[in-house]
């Protein structure tokens, strides 16, 4: 039985019951309909910017916005009319009207929302002939986010997120027309703790990460996903990696635990790994009987395994001789959590 809370209606044929105040793009993905978009997102809300969206309604008198629109009993709703596939070629067109066609150097190719659509939605050429208007190309945001305006579709997603989730509105849209670009107040860096969220939602190549561009394609990355260990929260991110070598680091959606973003130290605290300081090898620095190792006789190294064997000798030895409170740990971060429980007992 349906609740009171409860809606029903029907998606190109699909009948489907969500909550009220569910919006109709996020119903249409409860029966498998795919209605594109690139201003909206589910974490930040909706915005009605960029009119990708459009379904046709029964009853109403014309195309609405799938990401605005609230969910109504007995609604009908189309995404595959004709009406809707000429709305959909149209924004499409015009979105890239001035857009440039840096997609083989663009760091978003092979996963940006822009290409994907176009490729599904879009008309197979073009009929501009005239020059594109230029903008200004790969400008610092700040010291780890680079700005590419020129591939800009003002979608605004990423200056919602800053007043919505950052509640700063530290980043804004400036001027109008053609001339809308995002900017910040007085041309300030760009200084939150949480800035790099922005380079995961851009359906575009427009906010890229500094230190990642143009050194892998996206496709040539190997992604896993992992916790980061800069703190007891554990945030959920994917690691990407090529040849052996650690590339980026992305956002991994978990509502339990971040909500979908992580913090800058998450997404760029890891050159750490890359450091000629690191310990890879054990080395043994005694010659048995518990005497250092001087000249003649030098260090050897020896297997992790043996290494910690001895070790746990040594600890095991101190704790016969002077009792368990002798020995004690300093726990870090970046432990896994089964470390940091190990370290407590």
């Amino acid at each position: 039985m349906m609740s009171d809370n409860e809606v029903t209606l029907t998606i190109d044929g699909k009948s489907v019951t969500v909550p009220k105040g569910t919006k109709v793009v996020d119903a249409a993905k409860q029966v498998d309909v795919a209605i594109p978009v690139f201003c909206y997102h589910e974490k930040i809300g909706p915005l009605g910017c960029c009119r990708m969206c459009l379904v046709e309604v029964e009853k109403m008198p014309k195309l609405m916005t799938a990401c605005t629109m609230d969910v109504m009993p007995d609604m009908v709703v189309k995404t595959t009319t004709e009406k809707v596939e000429k709305a959909q070629k149209g924004v499409l067109e015009f979105t890239l009207l001035n857009h440039p066609l840096d997609c083989p150097v663009c760091d978003k190719g092979g996963e940006c929302p822009l290409q994907d659509n176009t490729f599904k939605y879009g008309m197979p050429d073009t009929r501009m002939e005239f020059h594109r208007a230029n903008n200004a190309k790969a400008t610092p945001l700040s010291p780890v986010i680079t700005i590419d305006r020129e591939r800009c579709i003002a979608c605004q997603r990423c200056t919602a997120y800053s007043e919505r989730i950052e509640q700063d509105c530290t980043l804004v849209m400036l001027n109008r027309g053609f001339h809308n670009e995002v900017g910040t107040f007085n041309n300030e860096p760009y200084d939150n703790r949480f800035s790099g969220n922005v380079i995961d939602i851009c359906p575009v190549g427009a906010l890229t990460n500094t230190d990642f561009r143009f050194k892998a394609r996206t496709w040539d990355l190997t992604n896993a996903a992992t916790l980061c260990a800069h703190c007891g929260c554990n945030c959920n991110i994917t690691m990407g990696t090529r040849l052996n070598k650690l590339m980026r680091v992305e956002a991994r959606p978990n509502d339990a635990v971040d909500d979908g973003w992580i913090c800058d130290k998450a997404r760029w605290g890891h050159h750490f790994v890359h450091s000629e300081n690191k310990i890879l090898t054990a080395r043994e620095n005694s010659r048995g009987d518990g005497k250092p190792t001087s000249f003649p006789v030098l260090p050897h190294d020896c297997t992790i395994e043996v290494a910690a064997g001895k070790v746990a000798e040594a600890f095991k030895k101190i704790v016969e001789e002077h009792g368990p409170e002798s020995v004690g740990f300093i726990g870090s971060p970046y432990g896994t959590n089964e470390e940091n429980y190990l370290y407590q007992k």
